[in-house]
């Protein structure tokens, strides 16, 4: 069983990874409007990785709820 901390650290994970990396993305776009050609492209790529980290923390949190859903130790302890 996948412990509540797990999925409640993943939970916040992607709430936060989301929120940075649209930040990430209008920040680039907006030093691209200003006429910084590099900075928009570095901001551009840690956007990317950053969403990148967000598929993958849903992912993570898509298996641990899926494998805290089909533990037979919790139906055990339901009927008690």
């Amino acid at each position: 069983m996948i412990s509540r901390r797990v999925v409640t650290v993943l939970v916040a994970g992607f709430a936060i990874l989301g929120v940075a990396c649209s930040l990430l993305m209008a920040v680039s776009m907006l030093v691209a409007a200003l006429g910084d050609a590099l900075g928009a492209t570095v901001l551009r790529w840690v956007a990317c990785g950053c969403g990148i980290l967000v598929a993958l923390d849903l992912v993570l949190l898509v298996v641990a709820l899926g494998l805290n859903a089909i533990d037979p130790r919790q139906d055990e302890n339901e009927g008690q």
